[in-house]
C-alpha cells in the first residue's frame, strides 16, 4: 500500500508538470506568433531561447507550414511539440515525450562510423 502512494504521487507531479509545460508552451506560442507574424519566412529558425524557469522553447517558422513550438524542461526531462496555425493561430498539441532514457541510449538509427566503430578504430591505433 505505501509503494502506491508513492507512485500515484509522481504521477500527479508528472501530470502538474506536463501541464505546466503544456501552459508555458502556449503563452510563449501565443507570444513569439504576434510579436512576430511579419518576419514569417520560409523554414527560418528562431535561436532556442532559456526562460527564467530553466525551460527551453525553440521556435520554427516556415511560410508554407504552421509554425512550431518546442519546448523542453531539462530538470524534468521532457519536451513536447505544439503547432500554431497560420489563419487564425489556432495552437496544437501535438506531442511530449520524457527523454531521459532515450539520452541514456549509445546509438539509435546511427550510420557508420557509430560511436562504438569509432572508440574501437582508436584503440587500435
Amino acid at each position: 500500500m505505501q509503494e502506491r502512494q508513492p507512485r500515484a504521487r509522481r504521477q500527479v507531479l508528472d501530470n502538474v508538470a506536463l501541464g505546466y509545460v503544456a501552459a508555458v508552451a502556449v503563452v510563449a506560442g501565443i507570444v513569439c506568433w504576434f510579436a512576430n507574424a511579419e518576419l514569417a519566412l520560409a523554414n527560418q529558425a528562431v535561436p532556442p531561447a532559456i526562460g527564467a524557469s530553466g525551460m527551453i522553447t525553440h521556435v520554427l517558422r516556415s511560410e508554407v507550414q504552421p509554425t512550431r513550438v518546442i519546448v523542453i524542461d531539462p530538470e524534468l526531462r521532457v519536451m513536447a511539440v505544439y503547432e500554431i496555425g497560420r489563419e487564425k493561430a489556432e495552437i496544437e498539441f501535438l506531442s511530449s515525450r520524457n527523454f531521459s532514457y532515450d539520452m541514456q541510449m549509445l546509438g539509435h538509427n546511427s550510420v557508420e562510423p557509430t560511436p562504438e566503430s569509432i572508440k574501437k578504430m582508436l584503440e587500435n591505433q
